[in-house]
């Protein structure tokens, strides 16, 4: 009786071991070494590993069924807008906003591609339509915080010199 508890216990940590290991597993995705990019850099590599990514999926498969595959969570927030799932490795990989917004582009310039299949193209642009749709609301909401920021600091300027002026106008008096 003991036995079959034990063997019991061993499957359920290892079909819980697999289900961590699969793609829509939350793990943190791991550097190789020397993988270590600056931001610029990197959103630009992420951004085109992501495209030709897409694109070769789209070649085989909708976007419904590409979506669904590829799209391993989606968070909306600037740091991490969505996750991808890699297909070869599995390995869930977070986008922040920059990455996303030049993936957007790199799919809509791929999407115009000459000689590619209309299926495929549809494809392309529904993923490039659905991060602009993820993006939008972020980047108005960067612009707007950037407006608030120049704003406040214009005001802080102003009230600055006013507070000046009356300074010296107090010290001609005297």
């Amino acid at each position: 009786m003991q036995l079959t508890g034990a063997v019991w216990v061993g499957l359920l940590t290892m079909s819980f071991s697999i289900a961590l290991l699969g793609c829509h597993g939350k793990k943190p995705p791991e550097a190789a070494a020397g993988e270590h990019l600056d931001g610029a850099k990197s959103s630009a590599v992420l951004a085109a590993q992501a495209s030709a990514v897409i694109a070769a999926v789209c070649t085989r498969q909708s976007y419904a069924t590409a979506s669904v595959g590829l799209i391993a969570g989606e968070t909306g927030l600037r740091e991490d807008v969505f996750e991808l799932c890699d297909p070869v490795s599995y390995k869930v990989i977070p986008y922040r906003l920059g990455a996303t917004v030049r993936l957007e582009g790199l799919l809509r310039r791929g999407a115009e591609a000459a000689g590619r299949p209309t299926a495929e193209a549809a494809c392309i642009r529904q993923f490039a339509d659905h991060f602009k749709k993820l993006t939008d609301p972020l980047v108005e909401a960067a612009r707007d915080e950037k407006e608030i920021d120049s704003s406040a600091f214009n005001s802080a300027e102003k009230e600055a010199e006013q507070e000046l002026e009356m300074d010296e106008q107090k010290l001609k008096q005297q």
